[in-house]
């Protein structure tokens, strides 16, 4: 009995059936294990099923897939860029956010129509790049630049087909191009309104004289319109001059005689790129201020004037020696605007005054004067109309192999004679501007103002001389200026 009551006692359960058994909140039913919040039923404890179809917390969106780049990504969030709604979840891009989704052609980061990317499609005749979409014109040279002009030349302004034509733009008195702070805000292209077209600014004082330009255009055409394009407001170092390649169709020096003479040598810039530039009295390296030129205005920017005779000593501009012995062509122009009737010399390569010792000769009396030396024959005339005094005339003297020599004024035949040969007399004489080469002590300078002297390996055609006749003896009128054009 006393054994059995031991074992009671190491049994017995003073509480009954109280707290600490069954019922006891630390066991079965207590908060803390089957029903508890931290348990099977808790909030922190559910697990939704991605992909399911079903939007479950805590996720954003769900597809019914657990694919990414359709919206909603792989993790049930929606994606950059995606809106996703119902479930199972829509997801649709966000039209005007600066993204551009699969399903988007653009965004341009607004939802403005008409702008080039409306509802996220690009609209007919422009094109969008790059995210956010920059959107233009399809026929603008690029979006760096928001203006541009039109310039239509009618057909019939020539009176034939022109290629490579280096035409004379100048813009005067006009709002829009006053605005320009630099001449690299300037360019042009071609038709399209993208390629980009050579140019050489001639001088730029967009409040004053105005902008001029010349512009190597492809192709003038006689029997329809030409169009090309002006751009502006806006630097780019991707379209610089290159002047160069303005006049890269045949001519071997082209001098603007634009720029205040020293002496100094190569003051005189060629802008055909074949460095035969000019030098104020005297040749390169020995020039003298006291016999080079002065600057004065011109027909269109500046000019040389050349006092003639009248002064001692004459002036003149010398280039270095060009070797034309193998050409089959020969074109030198220049305008002129003379102021005196005696034997002058406008532009030669000659070593002398008389009659065969020369290679090529514009001269003039109080009509035209020209001279051709081949291997084979001389040609010595002074015959023609007589010259307008204090005129600007575009004067010009042509040769071809085998052919005739011909001089023309403003784009008119002045006067032809037949020469033999089909080779230039070879010396080494170097071509001479206003006089020359035998003065002070012989001179035969001219008296007047000279501008834009060029020498061409190449002869003219009348359609040729005519077109730049009447291209530079009247820019605006040669061409129509459109209006402004932005986007």
């Amino acid at each position: 009995m006393l054994l059995i009551s031991v074992i009671m006692g190491c049994s017995f359960d003073p509480g009954g059936l109280g707290g600490y058994d069954t019922n006891n909140t630390n066991n079965t039913n207590n908060v803390n294990n089957t029903n508890n919040a931290n348990n099977t039923n808790n909030t922190n404890n559910v697990n939704s099923t991605c992909g399911n179809g079903v939007v479950e917390t805590p996720e954003e969106c769900d597809d019914q897939n657990a694919q990414p780049g359709d919206g909603c990504d792989a993790q049930c969030v929606a994606e950059q860029g995606y809106e996703c709604q119902g479930s199972p979840s829509d997801c649709t891009p966000v039209c005007g956010d600066g993204l551009v989704l699969v399903e988007e052609a653009c965004d341009d980061g607004n939802e403005v129509p008409s702008d080039g990317c409306t509802a996220c499609q690009i609209d007919a005749g422009w094109e969008c790049t790059g995210t956010p979409s920059v959107c233009i014109p399809d026929d603008w040279v690029d979006a760096a630049w928001h203006s541009r002009r039109p310039i239509s030349i009618d057909a019939g302004t020539v009176t034939g087909d022109l290629v490579d034509f280096p035409l004379l733009i100048l813009i005067t008195g006009d709002s829009g191009i006053d605005g320009i702070a630099h001449e690299d805000e300037i360019i042009f292209t071609a038709e399209d309104g993208r390629t980009p077209l050579s140019h050489e600014i001639l001088f730029f004082d967009p409040g004053g004289r105005g902008v001029a330009a010349f512009v190597k255009v492809p192709f003038i055409y006689a029997i329809h319109n030409t169009l090309i394009y002006l751009y502006y407001g806006t630097s780019s170092l991707e379209y610089r001059q290159n002047p160069a390649d303005v006049f890269s169709n045949g001519y071997v020096a082209v001098l603007h005689l634009k720029e205040s003479g020293a002496g100094v040598t190569d003051e005189y810039p060629d802008s055909s790129g074949n460095q035969n530039h000019g030098t104020g009295g005297g040749p390169s390296g020995a020039g003298q201020s006291i016999q080079t030129p002065s600057r004065v205005e011109g027909l269109f920017g500046y000019a040389q004037y050349f006092p003639g005779s009248t002064v001692d000593p004459t002036c003149g501009i010398h280039l270095p020696v060009i070797d034309d012995s193998a050409w089959q062509g020969l074109t030198v122009q220049i305008w002129m605007n003379p102021q005196g009737t005696e034997d002058e010399r406008v532009f030669g390569r000659t070593w002398g005054n008389g009659s065969d010792t020369i290679v090529w000769l514009l001269g003039k009396t109080d009509r035209p004067k020209y001279r051709l030396r081949t291997v084979s024959n001389v040609v010595n005339v002074t015959n023609g109309t007589p010259f307008t005094l204090n005129t600007w005339v575009h004067y010009s003297l042509v040769w071809m192999a085998g052919g005739p020599v011909s001089v023309f004024g403003n784009g008119t035949l002045l006067n032809s004679s037949t020469v033999m040969g089909s080779t230039l007399y070879v010396d080494g004489a170097a071509p001479l501007i206003g006089n020359s080469p035998l003065y002070p002590l012989d001179p035969r300078a001219f008296h007047g103002r000279l501008q834009e002297a060029r020498i061409s390996s190449v002869n003219r055609s009348p359609a040729w001389l005519a077109a730049e006749y009447n291209n530079q003896v009247d820019p605006p009128s040669f061409y129509t200026l459109g209006v402004e054009q932005t986007y």
